[in-house]
């Protein structure tokens, strides 16, 4: 359910991470590996209004690039590659 944020807009991710994170800990429990990956999450990849995430959300972020059907990967230029040079 967490990788869908990386198809919400940029400036949603925040407030769609957090609705995650209280319906994980509704449905699954408030267990210490719950917090512990929420806490995980929130440092490295999502931030907060205060402070920046480790990774950029804009960096990881795949929405505008599936909506305007741009490869999400390196595959067609890795091939191209190494087709050329045999």
């Amino acid at each position: 359910m967490m990788m869908a944020l990386s198809f919400c807009p940029v400036d949603k991710v925040i407030s769609y991470f957090e609705q995650l994170g209280e319906t994980l800990i509704d449905v699954y429990g408030n267990t210490e590996p719950h917090e512990k990956f929420i806490r995980y999450m929130r440092k490295t990849w999502i931030g907060t209004d205060e402070k920046a995430a480790l990774f950029n959300r804009a960096l990881w972020n795949n929405r505008e690039i599936t909506i305007t059907d741009l490869p999400r990967t390196t595959n067609s230029i890795e091939s191209w590659h190494r087709n050329n040079s045999s």
